[in-house]
């Protein structure tokens, strides 16, 4: 299993829409699974039944891997990763909690510290502002306005 920390990233990307996943087909296209992600389609039995072995939850690759070239308006890959049963709970609860802040930032929209009583656009990671001070993303004890950005998640929020 992954770190909290990857876990977290993973989390922040998927709601930046930096990974495509395997749960964005829809059924009615499962058939292109091994067109989308191509080494599926490349494994023989015995890989695949080793990938089955380790219970993959779903499989994704970032946008950024996608080949030039598509297939029924979904990306293809030459690669993939994938989330495991047992990392699925912590991912959907980090998602939850991001889900609280909002929709994902317009791209490029980044800035490190904003006065909470001034930010009204989205910034950052995931970051709709106009939140209290005390809200879990302004957790810098000297300057309770500023945000962190690389924890959005504090320790102590997290069960």
């Amino acid at each position: 299993m992954r770190s909290e920390q990857e876990l977290r990233q993973l989390a922040l990307d998927l709601k930046a829409n930096k990974i495509f996943t395997s749960t964005q087909i829809p059924p009615e296209d499962s058939d292109l699974l091994g067109s989308v992600f191509i080494i599926l389609a490349l494994m023989d039995e015995k890989q695949h039944a080793e990938f089955l072995a380790k219970k993959p939850a779903f499989v994704y690759e970032y946008y950024s891997e996608a080949g030039p070239y598509g297939v029924n308006g979904y990306p293809s890959f030459m690669s993939m990763r994938f989330v495991a049963e047992d990392e699925l709970p912590l991912i959907k609860q980090f998602w939850d909690e991001l889900a609280a802040f909002g929709p994902p930032p317009p791209e490029g929209v980044y800035t490190v510290e904003v006065r909470a009583d001034e930010c009204q656009l989205p910034v950052g990671a995931d970051d709709i502002c106009g939140l209290p001070p005390d809200s879990q993303v302004h957790t810098n004890t000297d300057n309770p306005n500023r945000h962190d950005f690389q924890n959005p998640f504090p320790k102590d929020t997290v069960n």
